[in-house]
């Protein structure tokens, strides 16, 4: 996809700070030149007062992270909802339909002008897009590699490591591994494990862990520059 790095950011599941995470990623990209930010789905979003959709997922990278946005706003979110729910429903419910070209037009098209993208899904790798198909067929379209997003609490081996299984098996390059703690969990030895276990499983894909509420650092920085 022309000059720039493009990275895929999906998750083990909804809720688990694939934004957070993505504005960290612009900021830890800073090195390699221009970085963008593309949500090429965003349900939830809300009306101003003269009747334009916000999209919420792209108003906070821009206010943390200040991407480069080098075309229009539906470049960048091609697809923008009312409806906080999936996106095939959340498009249904629009009475529309979500098309998987039209949003690789739009990351081919920024990605012609810029160093390294972002592009954030919605959920997780299996959520429905359409019909027939879902974010994993959205990435094997736009063939570029996942950083996947999960979170050190209980359960998170099994979402994680199916993931990771999900992916091999599609033939998809994943480029790394981002521990997140969104909810504050205790660094106890259940945390402590899950980290271990997640991190042997990804090997020798680059292992992350990132500390709740930390903004870029040289730690995040260097993570960025292995993949």
């Amino acid at each position: 996809m022309s000059k720039a790095k493009c990275f895929f950011v999906t998750g083990t599941s909804t809720d688990i700070g694939k934004t957070y995470i993505s504005s960290l990623l612009i900021k830890g990209f800073a090195f390699s030149g221009l970085v963008s930010y593309m949500k090429p789905v965003q349900t939830g979003c809300t009306f101003t007062e003269e009747s334009h959709l916000v999209a919420p997922d792209y108003d906070y990278v821009n206010t943390h992270a200040h991407p480069v946005f080098p075309f229009s706003f539906t470049d960048h979110v091609p697809y923008c909802f009312e409806r906080a729910c999936s996106p095939h429903l959340a498009a249904s419910l629009a009475d529309t339909a979500i098309d998987l070209e039209k949003i690789k037009a739009s990351c081919e098209k920024i990605a012609s002008k810029v160093d390294t993208l972002i592009i954030e899904g919605a959920g997780g790798l299996l959520v429905p897009l359409n019909d027939s198909s879902s974010t994993l067929d959205l990435i094997k379209l736009l063939a570029v590699p996942v950083i996947l997003v999960t979170t050190p609490g209980l359960g998170t081996i099994n979402h994680t490591l199916l993931t990771l299984n999900q992916l091999r098996y599609s033939r998809i390059p994943v480029a790394g591994v981002i521990m997140n703690n969104p909810d504050n969990k205790v660094i106890d030895y259940i945390y402590n494990d899950n980290r271990r276990i997640i991190s042997e499983y990804a090997a020798p894909v680059p292992f992350c862990e990132v500390k709740y509420g930390a903004e870029n650092d040289e730690h995040f920085e260097s993570f960025c520059k292995r993949i």
